[in-house]
């Protein structure tokens, strides 16, 4: 428990991030969290104790491990979840190691933790299109009866626009609509 307050003080500070330059909010509240559920599944323990005790116990956290809130809340931590929970655990690791004086740790004991918990999940992963799918699908768009989707498709594949510029999944106001696209035109030179 003191090396996780250790860290998390330092990581807290105004030197916490890269550089020495103080993280953001939204990342000091990540490592607060993340930290914290680390202290409570191995927080009675030393740096000392045999390896495998402490990822055991944290697997066993991790995998049993109830979301608080939002629109999971009362059930198991996603594999996304899962996966950010491991990933902040090995760079924590990472640090124990650079504090090998204080821990004796000779190596990251949890590097390996978030092979684990790889996000196997395939909703959150994106389709990506080939060439020739885009092609086909500008064919198809080509035709009289599809031809007003064109600039939505342009828009769609060449834009650089993120998911959440587009709809906002946390606000249903903030949606990109059909009707900005309608009639819009634009001279473009192709160089």
């Amino acid at each position: 428990k003191e090396m996780i307050d250790l860290r998390l003080h330092f990581l807290c500070g105004k030197n916490g991030g890269k550089g020495r330059r103080e993280l953001e909010k939204s990342s000091k509240k990540e490592w607060k969290e993340k930290l914290t559920y680390l202290s409570e599944w191995v927080g009675d323990f030393s740096v000392g104790e045999e390896p495998e005790t402490l990822i055991n116990k944290i697997k066993k956290g991790i995998d049993s491990a109830i979301s608080k809130s939002g629109k999971n809340k009362g059930s198991t931590w996603s594999a996304t979840t899962r996966e950010k929970q491991a990933k902040k655990i090995s760079q924590f690791g990472a640090w124990l190691l650079k504090e090998k004086k204080r821990t004796g740790w000779e190596e990251n004991y949890f590097k390996e933790l978030p092979n684990d918990y790889v996000n196997a999940d395939p909703k959150g992963k994106a389709a990506t299109l080939s060439a020739k799918e885009i092609e086909l699908i500008f064919k198809i768009a080509m035709r009289k009866e599809n031809r007003k989707l064109i600039p939505y498709i342009t828009f769609l594949f060449f834009s650089t626009a993120r998911p959440q510029e587009i709809a906002d999944p946390n606000d249903s106001n903030k949606r990109l609509k059909w009707k900005w696209m309608d009639k819009w035109e634009i001279d473009s030179e192709v160089t």
